[in-house]
């Protein structure tokens, strides 16, 4: 069971307390909990269906505990084939929406430099809303990014282990949960005399994108990461109601009186902390920007939406 819900923090003494705090606000307020997910065509789920990728299989698990708890409950899958996460990170605003609460990196195929993994926890931290930031897998370079651990309460949800737990499992059952889910949907998949792979049955798919059983099986984790989370929030909450002790509770409406800014109580001062890449200087990493963006999928603002509607030319950016 550990495995299937497993999530590593590099902050171990906050854990997950700021997140479980963001859904306590949610839930008191009534207010939306926005998961954000960045990515490549794997993360799309490119070759299954849509409600076969696994941040969509997460929304729909999580939807009605969410719903029960009173929050506007969204996943944002913005994955797009062969695209980094820069620049569109440095939108992330426009890109992601203003109302993000967590973003996920995961570029696991088309992204390995520290440079653009820095950038995307810097705009996180510079973001309105400051959301978390949660990456698919523990990248080297975050061990050494010790300032960003607390504040974008940087975290890890990587299903690898569980998978191979799977597919090694004494129990059918478990193992049925991943095997026959091979590449193409080959149960063997076949490379050419010149080098190349055969072609895919599934449009869409490669021999790199996982298949519907293990783009579930990441859902499903995910899905349990964060709703043992809002688990413990609204422990929290009904603690807050009951009372410590013999002490007498607070009501409802008193509770939503309390101060719930969004933000953290650990807040970073970026321009008192150099980037660790090099590279990453302070137009890129110190500074957040509005875009209009010509590709899709996105948030804010297209390009067709800034021109001017007499001359067709004059870009008109709209004040926001």
């Amino acid at each position: 069971m550990e495995k299937i819900s497993e999530v590593s923090f590099f902050d171990k003494e906050q854990g997950n307390d700021a997140i479980v705090k963001r859904l306590l606000r949610a839930m008191v307020l009534n207010d939306s909990f926005v998961y954000v997910v960045g990515g490549m065509s794997d993360t799309a789920g490119h070759g299954n269906m849509f409600a076969d990728s696994y941040p969509q299989v997460m929304a729909d698990i999580m939807a009605p505990a969410m719903a029960k708890a009173k929050i506007k409950f969204e996943v944002r899958n913005l994955a797009m084939g062969g695209v980094p996460s820069y620049p569109g990170s440095m939108c992330m605003k426009d890109a992601f929406g203003p109302d993000a609460d967590v973003v996920m990196w995961d570029f696991r195929m088309v992204e390995h430099a520290s440079l653009n993994g820095e950038i995307y926890i810097r705009q996180a931290l510079m973001h309105p809303r400051r959301p978390f930031v949660a990456f698919k897998r523990p990248n080297g370079y975050l061990n050494s990014m010790k300032n960003y651990f607390t504040p974008a309460s940087l975290h890890v949800v990587d299903e690898r282990d569980l998978a191979k737990l799977a597919s090694s499992n004494s129990n059918t059952t478990a193992r049925d949960l991943v095997e026959n889910d091979n590449f193409c949907g080959f149960s063997d998949p076949v490379r050419k005399k010149d080098g190349t792979w055969q072609e895919c049955e599934c449009p869409g798919q490669v021999r790199w994108h996982a298949g519907y059983k293990l783009q579930r099986l990441r859902g499903v984790q995910m899905a349990l990461v964060y709703l043992n989370m809002l688990d413990l929030a609204v422990d929290k909450y009904v603690e807050m109601i009951n009372g410590p002790g013999d002490e007498p509770g607070e009501s409802p409406s008193d509770i939503m009186q309390r101060r719930w800014e969004i933000g953290h109580n650990k807040q970073i001062d970026l321009a008192e902390h150099a980037p660790y890449s090099k590279d990453c200087r302070g137009i890129f990493c110190s500074r957040a920007y509005s875009c209009a963006m010509s590709w899709e999928p996105r948030m804010g603002p297209g390009l067709t939406d800034i021109f001017d509607s007499e001359t067709k030319w004059k870009l008109d950016y709209p004040v926001s």
